[in-house]
């Protein structure tokens, strides 16, 4: 009997949906090497698609002066307090710096006149609360009605400098994501690489703590990346004290099933325990999501992908500056289109060759998006 492939996509978005519904019956070890699997299975899937849908490789151009950024990255700063094993800023060539409130206007504005709606001031690698005009630059962010939700991810080290957890909740933030590790100090240092184990659930624990006093303002998720079984640290004493107490709709946890390798920099054998590697997909012969979504860097280079980079993030994806052209003519120019034409040419850049957060355009992703635009 023959399987379409469009049936075997609908079957595994189907088979993923379901598992979403139901994982919570599940022991929570066995949900996570589910999500593995599946994971595994549909980077297989979409090997098996680009390699018989050559005639559909060029189908993203019709829509390639259409789609805005469904959301613009701030690279506020890449400097970073952690030296996490499964990131590559510890590696990182690039210059570093601090992104001036001017640039950072500049591409608001802009932004905003192309009709764009989300605001995440999360660096490729880096910390925002490290940058001392974090909070003034929601403040601009937050004053645009146009401007729906605003997020930074972070280590939550410094929440407890300058009381910044306070300062994060009133700012007018929609949502934060916090990055942690084990919830105990031996293995925390082991997998983020500094003695701060303290500061940081200390930092958890205020801004959990403050977020409930003054109503849960803030959508907040606890991304555990951890080295442990996840039903070991669900019963960690740390976990116990300073996370359950405020979880709740909008504050939720969630563990990282596996951890990509920053287009080949992060290899197996630098990760700990139960830390897994993500395979990569083995075909790429359409362009990556993730090109069609931008960050502006601290100078005001403009950078297709958010996600990840190499040895620096000024490589072959900056496609130009705003301090020299508008965000639409950069994100709608030439270079823009080079950089995804390198798919289709299978001339990838070094980083995007590597890199195990591949995911390739498809002709019901790009509608989607033309259609969250119009909303």
């Amino acid at each position: 009997m023959f399987i379409s492939l469009e049936n075997m996509r609908k079957s595994l978005g189907r088979t993923k949906n379901n598992f979403k519904k139901i994982k919570k019956i599940f022991p929570v070890d066995v949900a996570h090497e589910v999500d593995r699997k599946l994971d595994r299975l549909q980077k297989t899937t979409q090997d098996f698609e680009q390699k018989i849908s050559f005639r559909h490789i060029n189908q993203y151009k019709k829509y390639e002066d259409k789609i805005i950024p469904f959301k613009l990255y701030f690279g506020v700063t890449n400097v970073c307090n952690a030296k996490c094993i499964f990131c590559a800023y510890k590696t990182a060539e690039h210059k570093k710096g601090i992104m001036s409130f001017e640039i950072f206007k500049k591409g608001v504005d802009e932004y905003i006149s192309m009709g764009g709606k989300w605001i995440a001031l999360t660096p490729t690698v880096g910390d925002p609360l490290i940058d001392p005009g974090l909070f003034d630059k929601i403040k601009y962010a937050k004053k645009h009605s146009q401007i729906k939700q605003i997020h930074f991810t972070t280590n939550a080290i410094l929440f407890t400098n300058a009381k910044k957890y306070k300062k994060t909740i009133d700012s007018g933030i929609t949502h934060v994501y916090l990055s942690m590790g084990d919830l105990d100090k031996e293995t925390y240092i082991k997998v983020y690489g500094v003695d701060l184990y303290e500061k940081a659930i200390l930092g958890i624990y205020h801004l959990l703590k403050y977020n409930k006093e003054t109503g849960e303002q803030v959508i907040i998720n606890i991304g555990l990346r951890t080295s442990k079984k996840p039903s070991e640290t669900l019963a960690s004493e740390d976990f116990n004290k300073y996370i359950k107490p405020f979880l709740s709709k909008k504050v939720t946890y969630s563990f990282t099933p596996y951890f990509d390798n920053f287009g080949g920099m992060i290899k197996q054998e630098h990760l700990i325990g139960d830390m897994k590697l993500g395979r990569g997909n083995k075909i790429k012969t359409t362009p990556c999501v993730k090109t069609f979504e931008a960050m502006i860097l601290f100078d005001g280079s403009v950078r297709l992908c958010a996600c990840r980079l190499k040895k620096t993030e000024f490589d072959e994806l900056v496609i130009g500056n705003i301090n020299k052209n508008t965000l639409k003519e950069i994100f709608f120019g030439e270079n823009a289109k080079k950089v995804r034409e390198r798919f289709v040419q299978n001339n990838l850049a070094p980083v995007c060759k590597g890199c195990s957060l591949y995911r390739p355009v498809k002709k019901s992703w790009l509608k989607r998006r033309i259609k969250e635009q119009k909303q």
